[in-house]
């Protein structure tokens, strides 16, 4: 019995990952919550990061239990459901316009956030729970979480909050997405990388070349491609 309770609270090579994942998403919270967005938005690409790490080491090293899964969701709600639905609401809305219910703007804002924040943790709670193996089952939650938070600084506040909520109604329906191969997930990895260059640039007060500027937006608008044109399940 002891033994047992020992092997289910013992921590694998993945379940590391997972919490280096949670911790990636809070302290990027904590940023935003400090105002500094382009610091803070550094910390959504860690977290996919870790997040893919930890899927790699279940695959190659397995666990010692059976919650990886849970684990897994509680992190990921944290990393790409909260975080960015913190970052929208901490970039639009504005107190001093009066409450959600007197001001169009602020209203618009907390619809936002609520359909990201409702349809990721029902995404995580039961299609990443109990969907199949072989692909996606809605639009996963990482994915989503990279597109709202980079077009945050790329499009007007309206676009945003439209595409916030067209990614988060891709998140809440039974739509199939084939997982990426080894391939894929490599040049997936680089256009994390590239992107996430661009708020290092800012970070450090450098001046964004046009070509950058270019690159970034064409890898975002591919981005935002392949998550609005899924493939659906015959």
């Amino acid at each position: 019995m002891v033994k047992r309770v020992v092997n289910m609270i013992k921590l694998t090579t993945a379940d590391t990952f997972t919490l280096l994942n949670a911790l990636s998403g809070f302290l990027g919270i904590t940023y935003v919550l400090d105002g500094k967005y382009h610091l803070a938005a550094l910390f959504i690409f860690s977290s996919v990061i870790f997040d893919g790490l930890d899927g790699l080491s279940y695959r190659r090293f397995g666990s010692t239990h059976k919650a990886g899964d849970k684990l897994d969701s509680l992190a990921d709600s944290i990393s790409f459901v909260i975080f960015p639905a913190i970052f929208l609401y901490s970039m639009y809305y504005d107190p001093s316009r009066g409450a959600a219910f007197e001001d169009l703007k602020n209203a618009a804002t907390v619809i936002a956030v609520f359909a990201i924040l409702s349809s990721g943790i029902y995404h995580l709670g039961v299609f990443v729970a109990h969907g199949p193996d072989k692909f996606f089952l809605g639009q996963p939650t990482p994915l989503a979480a990279i597109i709202i938070v980079e077009s945050i600084f790329l499009l007007p506040q309206p676009f945003v909050e439209v595409l916030a909520i067209l990614l988060s109604i891709s998140m809440a329906i039974p739509i199939t997405i084939p997982k990426v191969n080894r391939r894929d997930s490599i040049i997936a990895f680089f256009i994390l990388l590239f992107s996430a260059s661009y708020f290092i640039l800012c970070l450090l007060g450098t001046d964004i070349p046009p070509i950058l500027w270019t690159a970034f937006i064409i890898t975002s608008a591919y981005a935002i491609f392949i998550s609005i044109a899924p493939h659906f399940k015959n």
